[in-house]
């Protein structure tokens, strides 16, 4: 097998922490090489590969196992953090979400398990997009509770989207408010440079958080180490993690397979499709770029505040592809170090591939920019970039 660098890196780091610079792949690679999974770094390639993708079957308890043991570094992966606190830029954190009644507590409760002492966010934002379930109440209800810290709470902001609109002052007359994971993106992040500016001035951080998937707390302790780590390279514009996603695809009984169908499907069509039409060569590194991205679409990642105070991004479920085209288009790098194994039950294909499911907004983002060299489609942009609404309303 050629030799890969992701490769390299693992076979280089038989220690996760090494002359006290932490290997961004550290909890996979040092569980994967410690723990009996039968899931070797050929292998791991394999599944994390695009060329050679070929799918894994785990037993459910290999999973259970892998979660166990990786709950062991904790401790030591604390101490690092807090003893490294001075590197961790300032951050803010947004949760969209919409009917996430049974998901926004786990998930809030494991951002506060992965939270080192004294190393909180600048902002912690939930914005619901009107669930008629009792999501806006569970996550009152987690954030009121005993086991929550009483500095995060006092970050904490939990509301509606249309009530954050509202304080943001945006006339919904003049600018379109679709309820949905983007419209909750954008307010959400617009939020959070409003009451901190320092995100902007000192070139801070937003992660964007997915709240369907219960992400577990080691993947933001390799969020916070990836920060440490990139932090200083202001070529980089954006941190997303690439995860082993697992799927049952709706059948709780069956094993776990690969999932990111919809990823594959995007990266075969851009290929050997949509390439071979764009002769600009610009907007071709780019779309080659996106492609070599092994997750674009993790729902887990974090963007350097400047970068997206200036990113226009549509409502729907295109937005990650929009915004991973802009920092590509800023000039920007997307760093996307391996951070771990994720399973979770998939949606169907009918939701994913249906005519206007996922795959089809995100290839007519795709096919919008490799035409005009715009990121996103006119008839489906919510809002203008959150720092010409900030300036034009004299928010800053």
């Amino acid at each position: 097998m050629a030799e890969h660098p992701q490769y390299r890196e693992i076979q280089s780091s038989p220690e996760w922490l090494t002359n006290g610079v932490m290997d961004p792949n550290l909890t996979v690679a040092f569980a994967l090489k410690q723990q009996n999974l039968r899931l070797t770094p050929e292998k791991l390639i394999a599944i994390t590969d695009p060329p050679t993708s070929i799918g894994i079957f785990l037993d459910p308890t290999q999973i259970q196992n892998y979660a166990q043991n990786l709950s062991r570094y904790k401790e030591e992966i604390g101490k690092y953090l807090i003893e490294n606190s001075s590197r961790i830029p300032p951050f803010a954190i947004v949760f969209p979400t919409y009917k996430e009644e049974e998901n926004i507590g786990p998930t809030l409760r494991n951002l506060v398990e992965a939270l080192p002492e004294n190393i909180l966010p600048r902002e912690l934002i939930v914005v619901d997009s009107s669930s008629p379930d009792r999501t806006l109440i569970k996550a009152i209800e987690t954030t009121d509770s005993s086991n929550f810290p009483p500095g995060l709470n006092q970050k904490t902001t939990i509301i509606e989207d249309t009530r954050l609109a509202s304080l943001l002052r945006i006339d919904p007359h003049k600018t379109k408010i679709k309820p949905g994971k983007g419209t909750n993106y954008r307010l959400g992040t617009i939020f959070a440079l409003y009451n901190n500016l320092e995100l902007l001035q000192e070139n801070g951080w937003i992660w964007i958080v997915d709240t369907d998937a219960q992400y577990p707390p080691y993947l933001y302790w390799n969020m916070f180490l990836a920060m440490i780590h990139l932090h200083q390279n202001e070529e980089i514009g954006m941190i997303r993690a690439n995860l082993l996603r697992l799927t049952k695809r709706g059948k709780p009984e069956g094993p776990w397979k690969q999932g990111g169908r919809v990823t594959r499907e995007i990266r075969r069509w851009v290929i050997e499709e949509l390439l071979p039409t764009v002769s600009n060569e610009k907007r071709r590194q780019i779309l080659q770029q996106f492609a070599q991205l092994h997750q674009p679409l993790t729902g887990f990642y974090g963007i350097r505040a400047q970068a997206l105070a200036q990113m226009n991004l549509p409502y729907n479920y295109a937005l990650e592809t929009s915004a991973n085209l802009q920092i590509l288009n800023q000039g920007l790098e997307i760093a996307h170090p391996f951070m771990g194994i994720h399973a979770q039950e998939g949606a169907s294909n009918k939701t994913l591939f249906s005519p206007g499911g996922m795959k089809t907004q995100i290839e007519t983002v795709l096919n919008h920019f490799a035409t005009t060299g715009e990121t996103s489609p006119e008839n489906v942009l919510v809002y203008p970039p959150p720092l010409e609404i900030l300036t034009s309303q004299g928010l800053i």
